[in-house]
């Protein structure tokens, strides 16, 4: 695995992945009754996000350039859904603006 200055989108995909479980396992944050519905989509996509950092990361771009440009697009486009279930979130006020600040990942 490349060093943290030589794989700097992998680092930050991890620390959301990191971020968004401790965050969804408070039941204080989000209640149990909304586990499913929320805060298990939200560590699968943050997973998923990571995963396709991974393996963008991973393919040869001279080689392998429609490969890793569809993983990057899946990239944007789940980070883009979980910035739209936060705010959701934010507005049905599972969580609050304080906790609302793990967006800046997305």
């Amino acid at each position: 695995m490349a060093d943290q200055k030589q794989y700097p989108l992998g680092n930050k995909a991890k620390d959301l992945l990191i971020h968004t479980t401790k965050l969804t396992m408070n039941t204080n944050l989000f209640p149990k009754s909304m586990r499913f519905s929320y805060s298990i989509p939200l560590q699968n996509i943050s997973m998923d996000i990571l995963r396709n950092v991974h393996a963008a990361s991973e393919c040869m771009f001279e080689t392998e350039y429609k490969k890793r440009l569809e993983l990057i697009k899946q990239v944007l486009d789940d980070c883009n859904l979980m910035l739209k279930l936060l705010e959701v979130c934010l507005e049905l006020g599972f969580i609050d603006t304080m906790a609302g600040k793990w967006m800046i990942f997305t």
